[in-house]
């Protein structure tokens, strides 16, 4: 989880960077080419069409764009923390690190089942082998490397 954490930190931190970047280059070349006294003395000319209200909407949408995207960004990696803490539980509880008995994993391809993360029987060998268990899906290495048909 910290290294998502930390991840997600430098990820938001170089995205603040490049905003910045973006931001002095833009008034760079705002400053080599007064450009915003061009677009003044556009929106002066033709202030019956109200053009100096449109580019003030324009800017607002771009901020409104924005606050959208963070808040976009900060719910898909919410839901990746999540996943990730998902994914880690599933995974102790097929490798029996649990305090509930033990837990078995069968294989959707050949119907193999896998007992505290390391081997796999056949139907009879588990039957024999364990009476008391909860089953999980899987599919064993054998299944897995098969070329799909």
């Amino acid at each position: 989880m910290n290294k998502i954490n930390s991840r997600s930190q430098a990820s938001y931190r170089r995205n603040v960077l490049v905003v910045l970047g973006l931001v002095f280059i833009v008034f760079l070349f705002g400053l080599l080419t007064d450009i915003s006294e061009k677009i003044w003395s556009i929106t002066r000319e033709y202030e019956g069409w109200q053009l100096d209200e449109s580019i003030l909407s324009m800017g607002v949408a771009s901020f409104a764009g924005l606050v959208v995207i963070m808040r976009k960004m900060l719910a898909i990696e919410t839901s990746l923390a999540e996943l990730n803490a998902r994914w880690q539980k599933a995974q102790q509880l097929a490798v029996g690190d649990h305090d509930h008995g033990e837990y078995v994993i069968k294989c959707l391809g050949c119907g193999k089942f896998q007992v505290l993360g390391d081997q796999w029987f056949s139907y009879e060998d588990f039957v024999t082998r364990s009476q008391n268990s909860d089953d999980l899906a899987g599919v064993c290495p054998s299944c897995r490397n098969a070329p799909n048909n």
